[in-house]
């Protein structure tokens, strides 16, 4: 378990590999959840597509899919 203002790297998986890692903030960390917060301003590092979305930018990303 962690602990609240740990710095957490929020990673996101896109077929198998890393797409994105940003940094963020634990602010609770339970059984139940974890929340992170992520502050205005954090910079990201992304795949050099990742802007263009997926399939080639014929598909924009959604992050509810």
């Amino acid at each position: 378990m962690w602990e609240p203002g740990d710095m957490i790297a929020w990673r996101g998986f896109y077929r198998e590999r890393i797409w994105h890692v940003q940094p963020t903030i634990l602010v609770k960390d339970s059984p139940e959840e974890i929340m992170l917060t992520l502050l205005p301003g954090t910079e990201c590092a992304a795949e050099e597509t990742y802007p263009a979305g997926k399939n080639k930018g014929n598909r924009l990303w959604d992050f509810i899919n």
